[in-house]
């Protein structure tokens, strides 16, 4: 499945979009004839221009070279930041903590998802709803919104997903056996023996209890 056009389905119809790191600008293709406006936002002018090319025909469509989120319209009812690292996302998130307010949040981390759902844990922002796709690599994502209201995820649901942990649905199995014969291939050290158990209680955690 195209990861963009799965995005795409996540953003609310009559919704504004910021997109963070906006590249291409084809997120907001996807979903620009549906919401009521979209905010093309990138800190390099390449993509910015890339994205120009591709959007600048549509009226509802502004475009911003700036960073994160310092330039954010307040008007901005989604908040989309995908195709980067978790640190950047960390990054972005915590400079712009006083602009996420009620506003709903789509990540999608290329790594350090660990550190990023932590960092969520640790600053109020709630797991709403998590997703795994396949395109080409497997890819979480997750939608997130600030609360004053604190989650206290576990260990496990910070390497897992709380969400996806509740649902465990086939795809969820199968990134994490992918992932399990990548450890199994590894030199054999405390680390990898930890998490060689804990993908296998977690994955097979139902047929055990049987």
């Amino acid at each position: 499945m195209n990861r963009l056009k799965f995005i795409a389905s996540l953003v609310d119809n009559n919704s504004v979009l910021s997109d963070i790191g906006c590249d291409h600008g084809k997120l907001i293709y996807y979903v620009i004839n549906r919401i009521k406006k979209a905010y093309a936002i990138d800190n390099k002018r390449l993509p910015l221009d890339r994205a120009y090319k591709l959007l600048n025909s549509y009226d509802n469509v502004y475009f911003s070279l700036s960073d994160g989120l310092s330039n954010l319209a307040t008007d901005t009812t989604i908040i989309s930041i995908t195709g980067m690292g978790g640190l950047n996302i960390i990054d972005i998130l915590s400079r712009g903590y006083n602009k996420l307010e009620n506003r709903k949040l789509i990540l999608l981390s290329h790594n350090n998802l660990y550190k990023l759902r932590k960092y969520l844990n640790q600053n109020k922002i709630s797991i709403l709803d998590e997703y795994i796709i396949k395109d080409r690599s497997y890819y979480e994502i997750i939608i997130a919104k600030r609360s004053d209201i604190p989650q206290n995820y576990d260990e496990n649901d910070l390497i897992f997903g709380p969400i996806l942990r509740m649902k465990k649905e086939n795809i969820f199995c199968a990134k994490w056996e992918f992932e399990l014969t990548k450890w199994k291939s590894m030199s054999v050290n405390i680390n990898s023996i930890k998490m060689i158990k804990l993908i296998e209680e977690e994955i097979y955690e139902n047929k055990w209890s049987d």
